[in-house]
């Protein structure tokens, strides 16, 4: 017993010489920029690095490290004669909503971040009801899907992805015209799963298909997912709707095939089609999927940048990344976004100027970047296409891009016109919402 406090308290003296040594590290780079005449901007990032959803997390984290380094290497920024760079704290909350609330407030009066991201949407709702405090504002850049912003609106969110509404449109009627009329669904709990089997419901039944099952399983914490798999396959339905982070969403398809199921798959947009494959691939990879429907690979982007930018991303990780992801893209560009409306804002203290700039700094356009962002919309909500694929006998069947933010033909046209998609692809108007 003496021997195991012993140890114990090695461990706990060792995390804080590595913490302490870390801090001195950063404080002595700080004040070698400020010897330059440089300052230097901390950006936030609380969210999942350990747990069932850390590669997913750590998908998010690198696109927003990997976008500082580039506008850091390219000089920063210069706001009146005063020159900056940025630098990313990151804090692991585990998808802990309590976790994040204690990171954020780490990140603000410990760090100065008032760039503060997140990719869960359980984990941002504590952060939304914080950040409009009056001496302690922030802006959260928010990486959800949910549509929150149409019910929770708050003056300093960012909304980094399409919404999930375009998805859960499109699918519907992907799976519809494959001729599958029954659904099992097995999706992640939570705020975002609950509001995407609540959509997908509504759409899949307006075409007059059936839900079998709605089993929802914390896909952060579970990994037999047996017993789901188990209740679905007994109501024999055509396809399964599952889905949450991508490595989990790996599991379910896993387990499902190993127990006999042999119907079709459509993944909500957390989950990633080739990131499942490449999981997947000792057992067939695309073919062990089967016939699925879901959000395109970014290898079979209709972004003329993108290959260059996986190039760029793959040798900046150097192999210790396991696919380059939509998370990173998207946090990626919006990094991009972010620190431009700063430049237009005149400020990298002045939140609400930083916001209300915005606006100024689109379109970012994919001959450029990894996506195209078209403009911000009023409640905060980045215009980025949601892109719809399918997996059919092995193969990727090609992209269909959903345009939601365009709110007649008229400017569907007009955004047609503006974006720089790879020839012959063409996108559809999805309504929002």
């Amino acid at each position: 017993m003496k021997r195991y406090k012993l140890t114990i308290l090695f461990l706990v003296i060792a995390a804080l010489l590595v913490f302490m040594a870390t801090g001195c590290t950063q404080k002595a780079e700080e004040k070698e920029q400020i010897a330059k005449g440089i300052k230097v901007v901390n950006i936030g990032y609380t969210g999942p690095l350990s747990g069932p959803a850390a590669e997913y997390g750590k998908d998010a984290v690198n696109g927003i490290e990997f976008a500082i380094a580039d506008i850091n290497e390219a000089g920063g920024i210069n706001i009146d004669g005063q020159p900056y760079i940025f630098r990313l704290v990151q804090l692991d909350d585990g998808a802990s909503p309590v976790a994040a609330a204690t990171n954020t407030a780490r990140l603000r009066d410990v760090f100065g971040a008032k760039f503060i991201y997140n990719p869960v949407m359980t984990c941002l709702a504590p952060m939304l009801e914080k950040n409009q405090e009056k001496g302690n504002e922030f802006i959260v850049m928010a990486y959800t899907s949910v549509p929150a912003e149409l019910t929770a609106k708050n003056e300093l969110a960012v909304w980094l992805p399409p919404p999930f509404f375009g998805y859960a449109t499109a699918f519907p009627q992907m799976a519809w015209d494959e001729g599958w009329r029954t659904c099992a669904m097995i999706v992640t709990a939570g705020d975002y799963g609950d509001s995407w089997r609540a959509k997908f419901r509504q759409e899949w039944e307006a075409l007059g298909g059936t839900v079998t099952a709605d089993l929802p399983v914390q896909y952060y914490a579970v990994v037999d997912y047996s017993t789901q798999i188990t209740s679905a396959m007994a109501t024999n339905p055509d396809f399964m709707l599952i889905g949450g982070p991508s490595g989990p969403t790996a599991l379910v398809v896993d387990q499902a095939r190993e127990m006999g199921y042999e119907g079709g798959f459509v993944f909500i947009d957390q989950a990633k089609m080739d990131y499942v494959a490449k999981k997947l691939q000792a057992k067939g990879g695309l073919d062990y999927l089967g016939t699925t429907i879901g959000v395109i690979s970014p290898y079979e982007s209709p972004y003329p940048a993108i290959p260059e930018w996986i190039t760029r991303y793959e040798a900046y990780y150097g192999g210790r990344v396991f696919i380059p992801t939509w998370e990173a893209a998207i946090n990626y560009t919006a990094t991009f976004a972010l620190v431009r409306a700063m430049e237009a804002a005149g400020t990298v203290d002045d939140v609400y100027a930083i916001k209300k700039a915005f606006p100024e700094v689109f379109p970012f356009l994919g001959k450029d970047f990894p996506i195209e962002y078209m403009g911000i919309s009023e409640y905060g909500r980045l215009k980025m296409i949601g892109t719809v694929d399918m997996i059919k006998n092995g193969k990727y069947t090609g992209a269909t891009p959903t345009i939601w933010f365009a709110n007649t033909d008229a400017e569907f046209e007009e955004y047609k016109k503006i974006m720089t998609l790879n020839p012959g692809v063409e996108p559809i108007r999805i309504k929002y919402p």
